[in-house]
């Protein structure tokens, strides 16, 4: 484990790239207008040709990356976005969201339409991602659980328990083997995606885990803490 500390005054809550900075330059290269309220999540297609973005106008939006020209705008859910991710094949031609009205939904952006409305969460949906290969989609929640849903048959198939409070973020392993989730207990949990089973929990953090993401081996967490964290995988999944 690695502790990265020291640049930092107050809470770190996410760890992902930004389309609007330039990393080399530490300049703003585009904005993203459009949104009537708060921005909560974006994120890049896998190609980086498109920015999906979820705000607090109840709105997802799809932004041409190189231009900043807005692509879609997808209307359905009744509250707050809190999360938003491309699909990982077909250059990310659906979208799934997921919002204070408990709902996850998923979108065809290019033909501005929901395919897909999964209810079963009772609390805020803080999180969503897709599997690598598409097939399914996690979601964690303020209701203290992380769903498994089949995406083509539009039903949870698999709920899972463990962590104490709300979970608030949610990831895939790159082969879609294990489920990692990290939550207000302060802990990052690592679960068998076809069975369910709670594996691990790792521990190190000392408050409300916010945000995860993987490369390869290595797992990478913020906190607020005031620290990021950088974990061996396979170390922590034994």
């Amino acid at each position: 484990m690695t502790v990265l500390k020291g640049g930092h005054n107050g809470f770190v809550l996410s760890c992902d790239f930004s389309p609007i900075w330039n990393a080399n330059t530490a300049t703003k290269t585009l904005s993203l207008k459009g949104h009537d309220d708060k921005v909560y999540c974006v994120q890049y297609n896998t190609t980086g040709a498109y920015i999906v973005s979820g705000s607090c106008d109840r709105t997802v939006r799809v932004w041409n990356a190189d231009s900043g020209a807005k692509q879609a705008t997808l209307k359905g859910h009744d509250l707050a976005v809190f999360s938003c991710c491309f699909s990982n094949t077909d250059a990310g031609r659906f979208v799934a969201s997921g919002s204070d009205d408990r709902l996850v939904k998923v979108w065809d952006w290019r033909e501005g339409r929901e395919v897909k409305n999964l209810i079963g969460h009772t609390g805020t949906v803080w999180s969503v991602k897709f599997s690598f290969h598409d097939k399914y989609i996690v979601s964690a929640s303020m209701d203290h659980e992380l769903k498994l849903w089949d995406v083509a048959g539009a039903s949870c198939i698999r709920t899972m328990t463990g962590h104490m409070t709300p979970i608030h973020h949610a990831i895939f392993s790159p082969n879609d083997k294990y489920i990692l989730s990290c939550a207000r207990d302060f802990n990052v949990m690592v679960w068998d995606t076809e069975t369910g089973k709670h594996l691990e929990t790792i521990q190190g953090h000392r408050n409300t885990v916010y945000h995860l993401d993987m490369l390869g081996e290595q797992v990478l967490t913020s906190s607020l803490d005031d620290t990021i964290k950088l974990w061996s995988f396979t170390e922590a999944a034994k």
